[in-house]
């Protein structure tokens, strides 16, 4: 299974949490907009008590920054919401079971283009799953002959392939975040769609 493939499980499995999450959000930031729009209005009926045009103007502009505070607290909260997505696709993969958890790492590794002699570090919080679940040879049954070099600082998730003439950064992050560039906004389209 390639690693699009198994984002693209992954997303489709979070699409529906992603949904009561935004509601929540969006709920949220709606109670936010009517707080600013309560206080606004007050602010303005205080204003209209001394002189009605003055305070006609001051509603005005009191309504205008309301909506636009309204306006950005939505946006924020859909932007935290994406920002969820994305990280619990991280957290999701790092918690695979053990036989998908193998087989991503197998086709991270093999798909990532090294020429199959380089070192392998993985972070230290996976490397016992790494070592107990025979990545390398996995990998090397295709006649390759990477060698387990050990842990790495580098990344938290994924594996980093290290050779004489470069470095690979097969980190789930850095595909998670090669993956986003691309899709951020058919994800924000299938979260927020409902909003059109």
């Amino acid at each position: 299974m390639s690693s699009k493939n198994i984002i693209e499980k992954i997303n489709a499995d979070y699409i529906a949490e992603a949904n009561e999450v935004r509601s929540s959000l969006l709920s949220e930031a709606s109670s936010r907009a009517d707080e600013i729009l309560s206080a606004a209005k007050q602010a303005a009926d205080a204003v209209l008590a001394g002189a009605k045009r003055r305070g006609e103007e001051e509603m005005r502009r009191a309504a205008l920054v309301a909506s636009l505070d309204s306006r950005k607290a939505t946006l924020e909260a859909k932007r935290s919401l994406v920002e969820k997505v994305f990280e619990k696709v991280t957290n999701a993969i790092d918690s695979f079971d053990d036989d998908r958890w193998s087989s991503f790492m197998v086709n991270l590794i093999s798909s990532s283009g090294a020429e199959g002699n380089e070192d392998i570090y993985v972070p230290e919080s996976c490397a016992d799953r790494f070592s107990s679940l025979k990545i390398i040879d996995k990998v090397n049954k295709g006649g390759k002959s990477f060698k387990y070099a050990g842990t790495t600082d580098a990344i938290r998730s994924g594996v980093l392939i290290s050779g004489p003439d470069a470095d690979i950064n097969c980190s789930v992050d850095t595909l998670i975040a090669d993956w986003r560039s691309v899709h951020e906004i058919d994800v924000s389209d299938i979260l927020f769609k409902e909003e059109e």
